[in-house]
């Protein structure tokens, strides 16, 4: 089945990608950050995860607590994910709940509060997450691979 996507580019330089899909009742948003652990420096590394982590901490409007209320309030899912090549920040809602998704997204990505004793906290919750991806074989396997290309 061949899709019709649309890109387009916003004012503000913010490229665009869309397509449409009449028979689905839901949306997917994202935010595609060209920033991933290959950009980063040895001294660097590891930042691009732990901003992303940060920016579900607060935001300059709302709370932790606030954002994950909205979130639950619309039926979606807001989340994030670091790549080698990306950090990405995607909603997933009902299509009528678009524009309370997009306003959402777009304060977690745009207005992080990045509080001082939120980094302490996160910093162990990384921690974690460093020792379940060394547990894991499969993550293991590609790490390795990566190092050696």
């Amino acid at each position: 089945m061949t899709r019709d996507y649309r890109l387009g580019r916003l004012a503000n330089g913010l490229q665009v990608v869309a397509e449409p899909m009449p028979e689905a009742r839901s949306v997917s948003i994202g935010v595609w950050c060209e920033v991933g652990s290959r950009h980063e420096t040895a001294h660097e590394a590891g930042l691009a995860h732990f901003l992303e982590h940060l920016c579900f901490k607060g935001t300059t409007h709302r709370s932790a607590r606030q954002i994950s209320e909205e979130i639950d309030r619309l039926g979606g899912e807001l989340n994030a994910f670091t790549t080698r090549e990306t950090t990405t920040f995607y909603a997933t809602v009902l299509s009528e709940h678009l524009p309370q998704a997009v306003a959402l997204l777009q304060d977690v990505v745009l207005h992080p509060a990045l509080e001082a004793g939120d980094v302490a906290k996160e910093r162990q919750v990384i921690m974690e997450e460093i020792k379940m991806v060394d547990d894991n074989p499969e993550e293991m396997v590609h790490d390795l691979h990566a190092r050696q290309l």
